[in-house]
């Protein structure tokens, strides 16, 4: 059986302490709306992190080349 939708959890975990400070189920993929609404969300309640670790999505770093090494003189949306 084919599902009629596919969603994609968007989610945000504090890796120290494991605990969940986002989630959210979305139709539009890892889309940068979705993962800078997510960021958003967590910067307003829970405030600046000390370090934050992506998955290297192209909303995060630039890299020209799959699985090479990101461009960090072109920014992203969040920056460099």
């Amino acid at each position: 059986m084919v599902p009629d939708q596919w969603l994609t959890l968007i989610a945000v975990v504090d890796d120290a302490t494991k605990q969940v400070l986002y989630a959210e189920l979305t139709e539009g993929g890892e889309s940068s709306v979705a993962v800078l609404t997510a960021l958003r969300a967590v910067l307003t309640t829970w405030g600046l992190p000390m370090s934050l670790y992506t998955d290297r999505a192209h909303w995060a770093a630039h890299t020209p080349v799959a699985g090479g090494a990101a461009d960090r003189t072109k920014l992203t949306q969040v920056g460099g």
